[in-house]
């Protein structure tokens, strides 16, 4: 899998727009390596281009060892798990006392998404520590 984290525009000296540039996480199985990739053209969607070549950034990727930090695993993580879970962003917003409320007046659903995302959050908050 190849998720494009940042994408930039190279410019020749004449200033004029030359090709585009992505930084790329790409992943099989556990591992995740960062990894860059250059001379893409200017038009058009990235990812069926990277995707179709993602045998060879793979290989590329993992001979280099850039492999991703858990820290950014994490965030990433976390931001999926709130796309995903839109509602625990109402959860984390709360203030002491409403959240207090809604854990003792929690239905079954409730406390499933209260566990899931205090579980995300304290793996956040784990790696940002560096405590693994």
């Amino acid at each position: 899998m190849i998720e494009i984290i940042e994408t930039k525009v190279t410019y020749t000296e004449a200033d004029t727009p030359s090709h585009r540039h992505v930084n790329i996480i790409i992943t099989s199985g556990e591992t995740s390596y960062l990894w860059g990739v250059g001379g893409l053209p200017l038009e058009g969607d990235l990812q069926p281009i990277l995707d179709s070549r993602e045998s060879e950034l793979w290989a590329a990727a993992s001979a280099a060892g850039n492999i991703v930090p858990a820290e950014v695993t994490a965030k990433r993580e976390a931001r999926q798990f709130m796309v995903d879970n839109p509602n625990a962003k109402l959860l984390i917003e709360l203030g002491i006392a409403d959240l207090e409320s809604a854990i003792e007046g929690r239905s079954a659903g409730d406390e499933t998404l209260l566990l899931k995302t205090l579980a995300v959050a304290v793996r956040y908050l784990y790696e940002q520590a560096g405590l693994k």
